[in-house]
């Protein structure tokens, strides 16, 4: 299986979402769009959104950090109020 990252919005003045490493052992399917995560940011931990799954990242991938902890099972929003979020 090719390797996959998740682009996660943090809430930080900056127009962009980040790239992050899935958790060490996590499957694929655990992750959708929608779901919070806690991630690394900046020397702290932040609460996002991860908004895409994909298999190329923006940035070198041995720069990327993993996330810490899926705060979700499920997303919290339906995919069409997620996507007018997104939007």
């Amino acid at each position: 299986m090719s390797p996959y990252y998740l682009s996660v919005a943090v809430p930080a003045p900056l127009p962009r979402v980040f790239d992050y490493l899935p958790q060490a052992g996590a499957a694929m399917s655990q992750y959708q769009a929608g779901l919070r995560v806690k991630v690394p940011f900046g020397g702290r931990l932040l609460i996002g959104v991860i908004v895409d799954i994909h298999q190329n990242p923006q940035i070198d991938p041995i720069k990327l950090k993993p996330i810490q902890e899926c705060i979700d099972t499920a997303p919290l929003l339906d995919g069409t109020l997620f996507r007018l979020g997104f939007w």
